[in-house]
């Protein structure tokens, strides 16, 4: 190819220039290629090829950082009757007050390549890219004949490049791509109806999905962090929440809520519910049973049995005072005892109660009675007095030794 060693900008190119860098519109026109000389000419004052051979229509336009653009165009010496040595090529553009003017112009001189006419043994094609000083103008267009636009080898390379990634993007959709036809799908020949068997897809009746084979993962719904939120496992039966390794039928990593009630059908012999904490909770109502609601009150254990609470009897005796005494003749003796409900209460005795008078021959004997709630009364009976009560008359008495317990119920 001619080494032009850059192209330059024309006068008339660069007062073009000048008006799109203010808001006018750069549009190329066409590409030129020439066989003429310069002969000491100013490229500047250009404003045509010196001597054209072919015009050539523009089939690409790519604007470039650095206020550069690229004009592309496609040669071919098909249509070329005469040989040529190809010097001159020159971009053209149209200027909005002067037409068409030479945008920009090379001459390669003594480096110029020879073309042959066409027709003959050697056919000559080339892609032409021109890069040409737009600046920072608004708007670069050029005037594209589409019928003539061709894939360059750049073109086909950076297509071959995204074909392996789109494939891998099918094989992920899809799941795998093979290489020969696909002859039949499941038996099936010619014009048919798949089903999701014939897949392998998931087979759907109704609300049912059932799949091909069973896996502990054989659904999942994860969020975008890869987090999961719900697993079935078809090959132990268990759904997880919130785990991707439900242990049980149902297992949730989580809190439940419901608006209706846990109803367990468990056999019985089987607790109904399993708690690991030993936290109390005071919401759970497990104080109620059968229908009968406790409480621990005041350090006593009570139930309400509708009317009100009431105190559960651990024993049906509510104190026991004991203590003894020792007397001879000498009369009633008062005891004073912690208060007690005396309708509820027994006093009894054990010990030698029994008074005998040595010199008289006869005697009596000693007891206890409750005279008022916090008073016990040990009372005597005197034989001598005729059975009366009161104090012995008779001496040379014993000492008596008496026992006594003051029992209250509750």
């Amino acid at each position: 190819m001619s080494a032009f060693g850059g192209l330059i900008l024309t006068n008339k190119g660069r007062n073009l220039q000048a008006k799109a860098q203010v808001g006018a519109q750069l549009n190329f026109t066409r590409i030129a290629i020439g066989d003429g000389d310069l002969d000491g000419t100013s490229i500047l004052d250009l404003n045509a090829l010196r001597h054209e051979v072919k015009s050539l229509s523009i089939t690409k336009l790519k604007t470039m950082t650095g206020g550069k653009a690229v004009v592309g165009t496609t040669f071919s010496n098909q249509d070329i009757t005469s040989g040529f040595y190809w010097r001159e090529l020159g971009v053209f553009a149209q200027d909005p007050e002067l037409g068409e003017i030479l945008y920009c112009y090379g001459n390669s001189g003594a480096n110029a390549e020879y073309i042959p006419a066409g027709g003959g043994p050697d056919t000559i094609e080339k892609s032409i890219d021109v890069v040409t000083i737009v600046g920072n103008v608004s708007s670069v267009t050029a005037s594209i004949d589409q019928s003539l636009i061709y894939a360059s080898q750049q073109d086909l390379t950076n297509i071959q490049n995204q074909i392996p990634t789109n494939i891998s993007q099918l094989n992920n959709d899809v799941g795998y791509i093979t290489q020969a036809p696909v002859q039949s799908v499941n038996g099936k020949i010619g014009k048919v109806t798949l089903t999701a068997s014939d897949v392998g897809a998931v087979s759907k009746a109704g609300d049912i999905i059932k799949p091909s084979a069973d896996s502990t993962t054989v659904f999942q719904v994860q969020k975008s962090d890869g987090s999961v939120i719900l697993d079935v496992d078809t090959t132990n039966k268990r759904v997880g929440i919130g785990t991707n390794s439900p242990g049980q039928p149902l297992e949730v990593n989580g809190n439940i809520k419901t608006t209706s009630q846990f109803i367990s059908t468990v056999a019985t012999g089987t607790a109904p519910l399993q708690v690991s904490s030993t936290t109390v909770n005071t919401n759970f109502n497990s104080d109620m049973t059968d229908g009968i609601h406790f409480r621990v009150y005041n350090g006593s254990l009570q139930y309400n049995n509708g009317s009100g609470w009431q105190n559960v009897m651990t024993s049906v005796i509510k104190s026991i005072q004991r203590g003894t005494v020792e007397s001879s003749d000498s009369g009633d003796i008062s005891i004073t005892i912690n208060a007690v409900d005396i309708n509820k209460a027994v006093v009894i005795t054990s010990g030698d109660g029994e008074i005998f008078d040595y010199s008289h021959g006869n005697g009596g004997f000693k007891y206890a009675v409750l005279t008022n709630s916090t008073t016990l009364t040990i009372k005597q009976r005197d034989f001598n007095n005729g059975g009366g009560f009161g104090p012995s008359t008779w001496g040379n008495g014993g000492i008596v030794s008496l026992a006594w317990q003051v029992v209250e119920y509750v």
